[in-house]
């Protein structure tokens, strides 16, 4: 077998490896105590090459993600491009249509729906009104009737865990 360093036979120790880190375990002990040793259809020469393999299709498939994120992007300006063309030539052809009803309802039933966007992200904390709801709800006594049924569930719930817990035991 041909001198194969650890680095060879791992070639990324990094978290976004796609060898696990068995995997990386088996490759350092065949290029290490049992570098000289060949079993059928295994040796570390050959683990080395397949892990080498396998870490070159991680980065071919990381230029692709990264291919893909810029055409997404590239997609996503196409569309604001197209989107503000759109407005601006259904603004000129409202004008234009003042004199045709028939055109005008045409143009007034398109609606652009800011909801086919991406949604922005809520920031900040909960509005006060979510907050007093919340606290009502909290706050407000249960009738007795319901706390009780609800007990007796939680218990029913807890016994039918144990009769599992001990039918997985035997």
């Amino acid at each position: 077998m041909s001198s194969t360093s650890p680095s060879a036979a791992n070639p990324s120790s990094e978290p976004s490896s796609a060898i696990s880190e068995p995997v990386r375990a088996v490759l350092a002990v065949f290029a290490g105590p049992l570098a000289e040793v060949r079993f059928p259809d295994v040796d570390g020469d050959q683990l080395a090459a397949s892990a080498a393999e396998v870490e070159a299709q991680r980065v071919e498939l990381q230029r692709a993600l990264e291919a893909v994120v810029e055409a997404r992007a590239v997609l996503e300006a196409g569309q604001a491009q197209l989107l503000s063309q759109a407005k601006k030539a259904h603004a000129y052809a409202s004008i234009y249509a003042a004199g045709d009803p028939e055109l005008v309802d045409s143009l007034a039933a398109i609606r652009f729906d800011a909801s086919r966007l991406a949604p922005k992200k809520r920031r900040g904390r909960p509005s006060k009104s979510a907050s007093k709801k919340r606290a009502a709800a909290e706050s407000s006594p249960e009738p007795k009737a319901d706390s009780k049924a609800a007990s007796k569930a939680d218990e029913a719930r807890r016994q039918a865990s144990f009769a599992v817990a001990d039918s997985d035991a035997a």
